[in-house]
């Protein structure tokens, strides 16, 4: 936003000082035009960070699942074991089934844990604070801390010095 000067106002008249009005309702309109524009960053900001940590836990829950078809791999290898497993290798079917079991799970399991760990690391070491608009507001409040001061100056003026 383009800050406007006091001598932009259609009712000043070229050559004369602006009245304390006139510098309160453009300090005014300067400042509500600012917040508009902090917002709409803050909602900018805040989309991508949702974003990102949507992405996160995405990867979470693709690893929940993955666990989860762990569990179903399980259950079907056991069908699948005790019917062709390790009993043709000439394994006792016991130690058979208790190995192809084993395998499957402990890879499975490892996936899981994998995607699900990489998911809590990246969302642990995101900020969701918007720090690109605090940044910003901070500028904005010492920016209204100037103008204060320049209406003030102005009011007072070298004319009127206080004593």
């Amino acid at each position: 936003m383009t800050p406007r000067t006091s001598n932009s106002d259609p009712s000043h008249t070229p050559g004369s000082e602006p009245s304390l009005g006139e510098l309160i309702r453009d300090l005014r309109d300067e400042a509500t035009g600012i917040l508009r524009d902090e917002v709409a960053l803050a909602k900018t900001e805040m989309s991508e960070k949702a974003a990102v940590a949507g992405r996160n836990v995405g990867f979470i829950v693709g690893g929940a699942l993955i666990g989860y078809s762990g569990l179903v791999i399980l259950l079907l290898s056991l069908g699948w074991l005790i019917a062709r497993g390790f009993v043709a290798a000439g394994l006792s079917p016991n130690l058979a089934v208790f190995l192809g079991l084993l395998i499957v799970a402990v890879m499975v399991i490892a996936l899981s844990a994998v995607l699900v760990m990489s998911g809590i690391k990246t969302l642990k070491k995101q900020s969701l604070k918007p720090e690109k608009t605090l940044s910003s507001l901070k500028r904005t409040a010492q920016w209204g801390e100037e103008k204060v001061r320049e209406v003030k100056g102005e009011r007072d003026g070298p004319a009127n010095p206080r004593t």
